[in-house]
């Protein structure tokens, strides 16, 4: 049945989550990501839309990350040149 499959794979998902949660931040993302299009799909959402989403707010999360690092270290290195 669908709807039984659907439930034992959030909520795989959602122990997934939970269990990896204090130990790897990107599995634990990945679980959460797979819960939410599970939880979308269950309540007739378009999920492959919200994946790409989800896909393209993570790339500009990645952007402002190294652009962040870079800044740090420019800031590093002109406080230690004497």
């Amino acid at each position: 049945d669908r709807d039984a499959v659907l439930a034992l794979a959030v909520a795989a998902c959602g122990f997934g989550m939970l269990l990896t949660s204090g130990v790897n931040y990107a599995v634990s993302t990945t679980f959460t990501t797979s819960l939410i299009l599970l939880a979308q799909r269950i309540i007739e959402e378009d999920v492959v839309s919200t994946g790409w989403q989800r896909l393209g707010a993570t790339l500009v999360g990645v952007v402002v990350a190294f652009v962040a690092i870079a800044l740090i270290r420019r800031s590093e290195e002109s406080t230690h040149e004497p």
